[in-house]
């Protein structure tokens, strides 16, 4: 993750409250794989969004997730969301496809499409013959 001048690194190791368990235990989230940094907001906000370091960016080191929190003014609702939406990309990593069930095209199904086609190219036979 590139440093920028005006970031500060917090690795979690009191944050037990942000320890997250995902349902599928595949990939676990504990305050050892993730790294914070915490840096000042850019944009519309004025002073106190471009001074105050209170916007969060959130890497899971086993995963290389990066999340960046910086929607609300307040640093801990920021924390929140960033945790919030990392716990969801885990999911949606740990997340199990169901299998794919192949449809059978009835047979009726089938011969129904091909008299219709030929019902078509007779249509369009008649026009061509027609129109000479």
């Amino acid at each position: 993750m590139p440093d920028t001048s005006t970031a500060t690194k917090i690795v979690l190791t009191s944050l037990s409250r942000y320890d997250i368990v995902t349902p599928n235990l595949e990939i676990v989230m504990n305050r050892n794989d993730v790294e914070m940094s915490l840096f000042s907001g850019t944009g519309a906000g004025g002073q106190n969004r471009n001074k105050c370091q209170k916007c969060v960016r959130l890497l899971h080191i086993p995963t290389g997730i990066m999340v960046i929190g910086q929607r609300q003014r307040s640093l801990e609702d920021n924390k929140r969301q960033a945790f919030a939406e990392l716990e969801r990309r885990i999911d949606a990593l740990n997340a199990v496809e169901p299998e794919r069930i192949e449809t059978v095209i009835p047979v009726q199904a089938v011969a129904r499409r091909i008299s219709d086609k030929r019902a078509n190219a007779f249509k369009k036979a008649d026009r061509r013959v027609s129109m000479e």
